[in-house]
């Protein structure tokens, strides 16, 4: 009988999260045979639309949040932002790094990524106030002391329950809002 046992020595500690022979299996000197990785420091990736990659910037505030441990919020920064896109799915790829030294966090898990959005000074209205028909939003201004004006208006996605005005008002115009 031949013995063909032979010990492996990682090059760094960590797991191993991939086996890529099988017992009795002949292997070479240079062939990988096993994957290990350190899981104390995790990568989450977002794939962000190419329309918006331009606000997404290297350093910029993140909230992650993973449905499989009950969407607690995890802090972190942009560490990363893709100088391409890529042409399947037209998005940019920005990644961040997350603690995870209690190990909870495993590769390949689902996860949303939240970007914070660079603060800017911008018109607002109430989810309240706006009236929608025809797929268009409008809102009623004060013209007079007892006349109002219907008046079609561009707003961006609802926030905490205000939509910014994009175009269509001014800062003196009042609308109604109730």
């Amino acid at each position: 009988t031949v013995d063909s046992q032979s010990f492996l020595v990682a090059s760094l500690s960590g797991t191993v999260i991939e086996r890529r022979v099988a017992q009795g299996q002949v292997v070479q000197p240079a062939d990988a045979v096993f994957t290990v990785a350190d899981l104390s420091r995790l990568w989450v990736q977002a794939e962000i639309p190419e329309k918006q990659s331009d606000l997404v910037k290297k350093g910029d505030v993140v909230q992650v949040q993973i449905p499989a441990l009950g969407n607690r919020a995890i802090e972190g920064r942009i560490v990363f932002v893709s100088s391409i896109v890529n042409p399947e799915t037209r998005t940019v790829t920005a990644r961040t790094e997350v603690d995870n030294a209690d190990r909870t966090i495993r590769p390949a898990m689902l996860a949303t990524m939240l970007i914070q959005d660079h603060p800017q000074k911008r018109a607002v209205v109430p989810v309240d106030g706006v009236v929608r028909e025809n797929n268009r939003d409008y809102v009623f201004v004060r013209k007079g002391q007892n006349s109002y004006r219907l008046i079609q208006v561009n707003l961006g996605n609802e926030s905490d329950g205000v939509r910014p005005v994009l175009d269509g008002l001014t800062a003196e115009d009042v609308i109604v809002t109730e």
